[in-house]
Formats: C-alpha cells, sequence, structure tokens
C-alpha cells in the first residue's frame, strides 16, 4: 500500500469517477485505474464498484477512505508542523506527453 494509492482512493471517493480523478491528479486513466486495483488486490476487498456512470464506494470502501483520510490528513499535519511549510508543493519527472503538457499549463 502506497501513500499515492491512498490519494487515489480518496480522490476517488470524492469525485465519483476515475476520470476526474486522473484528471485532478495529473496522471493517466489507467494509471489510477492499475493503482486502485492493485490496492484492492492487496487489502484483499474492493473499495469501489466501476461502472460507466463512474464509481461508487463499497460500505467496506467507505470506512477505509475514512482511515485513509485520516492518514493523508496527519501527514500534511506533520509536514506542515516540522517542514514549516504549510504551502502546496510537489516535484515531478515526466516524459513529454500531451497530458502533462496540459497539467504544467494548468498550474
Amino acid at each position: 500500500m502506497t501513500f499515492q494509492q491512498l490519494q487515489f482512493a480518496v480522490a476517488c471517493d470524492s469525485l465519483g469517477s476515475i476520470t476526474a480523478t486522473a484528471h485532478q491528479q495529473f496522471t493517466s486513466v489507467s494509471n489510477v485505474s492499475r493503482a486502485l486495483s492493485s490496492l484492492e488486490q492487496e487489502i484483499g476487498f474492493q473499495i469501489f464498484i466501476r461502472s460507466t456512470n463512474g464509481t461508487i464506494t463499497t460500505p467496506r470502501g467507505k470506512d477505509f477512505i475514512r482511515h485513509a483520510s485520516i492518514i493523508i490528513s496527519e501527514y500534511d499535519k506533520m509536514r506542515g508542523i516540522y517542514t514549516g511549510d504549510n504551502r502546496l508543493s510537489f516535484s515531478c519527472a515526466s516524459p513529454p506527453l500531451p497530458y502533462t503538457a496540459k497539467a504544467f499549463t494548468r498550474l
């Protein structure tokens, strides 16, 4: 289980769509889908029911999302306290692909 998988799961619960999550997280739909499938396989249950209309969080998935949200929130608090940095920042490396150019343009 990775922090990024938790972020994708929380975003997907909030947005109700893997596609919307991919756009929000500046990554591909296949990357989000693979990460969520891998996470579900690792934990042994389905977090989301997928359909052409988006995603629906399962009852057990709701409980998982609640814990994941707490972890993300606490990480953000800890980062702010111990680094003195409350602003959002990121770093990344990416190949020259159209969706990455769009992501950087939107920033």
